[in-house]
């Protein structure tokens, strides 16, 4: 993937749609798109999307349910904690709802897809959101 950095305070663009402030932003090139990096609140952002809220065009509709999203976890999974924080505060910067599905993959049937997935995975509609191809039977015990 063709990613060029550049960084600084006072690098032109948008400020930071999180905290509106003047703030330290990075900046980088990711194929044609360019995205900023607010190094105060970790909040990331495109041009594209920026521009298009600025000129008021129709953005896509917000989900009223996430009931496709699967958080699939373990008990002891030592970076569940860490996931939710982030899941939820992204899903609270989109604005959409917080009513995703927690699955506790000790509790699946042995034949259930989702036991072959490492813990935390987050899944949309039964596909891992970072791409990951579907675990393939026999499922390995979760990790």
């Amino acid at each position: 993937m063709p990613i060029s950095r550049d960084s600084g305070p006072g690098l032109p663009g948008p400020p930071c749609p999180h905290c509106q402030s003047e703030c330290t932003i990075h900046a980088y090139n990711r194929f044609s798109e360019r995205f900023f990096f607010c190094g105060d609140c970790d909040c990331t952002w495109s041009v594209r999307a920026t521009q298009a809220s600025l000129d008021g065009q129709r953005q896509p509709a917000k989900p009223t349910t996430l009931g496709d999203l699967i958080f699939l976890t373990r008990e002891g999974c030592a970076c569940e904690p860490h996931m939710v924080v982030l899941l939820d505060s992204v899903l609270t910067a989109l604005g959409w709802p917080l009513d995703y599905r927690f699955v506790d993959t000790s509790m699946l049937s042995a034949f259930d897809v989702r036991t072959g997935y490492p813990t935390p995975t987050i899944l949309w509609k039964g596909t891992d959101i970072f791409g990951m191809p579907a675990p393939r039977p026999p499922y390995a015990a979760a990790s």
